[in-house]
């Protein structure tokens, strides 16, 4: 279940956690999600659920890694909504795609890290 930990998977890790923090940036930069409390709270769930992945990944767990394979593709689903974003905040709508960059860019990492 645990393997030991590689420069990969602690830039991994960087990488998912700098994706968090962008990601409550943008939180805190979209009034619309502020204003609805039930939009929040989902909010801060995703943001906590992105900081324990960095931690799983951080100590070496292998089976995250499939885990955020799974999320990311079902994240593709939300790709016209980061082109909404776009459309009414350009600055909340780059920032969801350098998370979403950031969290795939994580994801190679991991399974480049069994190649060596």
């Amino acid at each position: 279940m645990h393997t030991k930990t590689t420069n990969q998977s602690n830039k991994s890790s960087n990488l998912i956690f700098l994706s968090a923090l962008l990601g409550f940036v943008n939180l805190l930069l979209s009034p619309d999600i502020r204003s609805n409390d039930s939009l929040l709270l989902i909010s801060v769930i995703s943001l906590a659920i992105v900081i324990v992945i960095g931690v799983l990944v951080r100590i070496g767990v292998q089976w995250i890694k499939y885990f955020m394979l799974v999320s990311i593709i079902l994240a593709l689903f939300n790709l016209p909504f980061i082109k909404q974003d776009f459309q009414l905040s350009p600055i909340n709508g780059t920032i969801s795609l350098i998370v979403s960059a950031f969290q795939v860019w994580a994801l190679i990492l991991l399974f480049k890290r069994n190649q060596q």
